[in-house]
């Protein structure tokens, strides 16, 4: 959701995103090292929250990605593709526009079921991610051997979503989550109790901050 030409007008440097909805740590840096081998790098940022730090958030989906790069056949035969294919097959046949992201329940029931099973069922199950922060600490030494800048940045999440961590006694991993990414480098953190965090207009979920302003 970043817009990379907003960046672009702002500090004058070309910046690509490579987001991934509902992205992992393992995802991250394996895009790292994809974007290292295609690109010239001067500057990487890594948006990191304390929901992201947690050994059970494992799904990788760059792996899949790689295999069809490699094989390009297999892209023709992935099931996210082909629901994407069918969902455009449908926009051309009836001129309907699929917003495939926006919830079929209302804003504050759908805002309430995400706070509920969904965020349960995360931080429930809260291991510690020793393997993320040995593959991070490589990523961040290589960053440092070959001159790239870079950053983590820990999004901002809504306060009902930060309750939720001392609700689940987790108030203490979270500090080490933070302590964690401070002494791999620079942080910039989004996610305290302020007055844009306290406000629901400013997020789309308790997870998300409304990127249409």
């Amino acid at each position: 959701a970043i817009d990379t030409v907003s960046v672009r007008n702002i500090t004058g440097k070309p910046f690509y995103n490579f987001s991934f909805g509902g992205g992992t740590i393992p995802e991250m840096i394996d895009a790292f090292w994809f974007a290292d081998k295609h690109a010239n790098l001067k500057e990487v940022y890594f948006g990191i929250g304390f929901i992201n730090f947690n050994k059970v958030q494992s799904m990788n989906r760059f792996i899949e990605s790689s295999s069809m790069i490699n094989n390009p056949m297999l892209y023709l035969i992935n099931k996210i593709v082909l629901k994407s294919a069918a969902y455009n097959v449908f926009i051309k046949l009836s001129g309907e526009e699929v917003d495939v992201e926006r919830p079929s329940l209302s804003r504050d029931i759908f805002w309430t079921a995400t706070l509920g099973d969904p965020t349960t069922a995360l931080l429930r199950r809260f291991e510690y991610p020793d393997a993320f922060i040995i593959e991070l600490k490589k990523v961040v030494k290589y960053c440092e051997d070959n001159d790239i800048k870079m950053t983590f940045i820990i999004p901002p999440i809504h306060v009902d979503l930060q309750n939720k961590f001392s609700e689940f006694g987790l108030l203490e991993q979270k500090n080490v989550f933070n302590s964690e990414l401070r002494n791999l480098g620079k942080v910039i953190d989004f996610a305290f109790v302020n007055g844009f965090t306290e406000n629901r207009d400013n997020f789309s979920d308790p997870y998300h901050p409304n990127t249409k302003g």
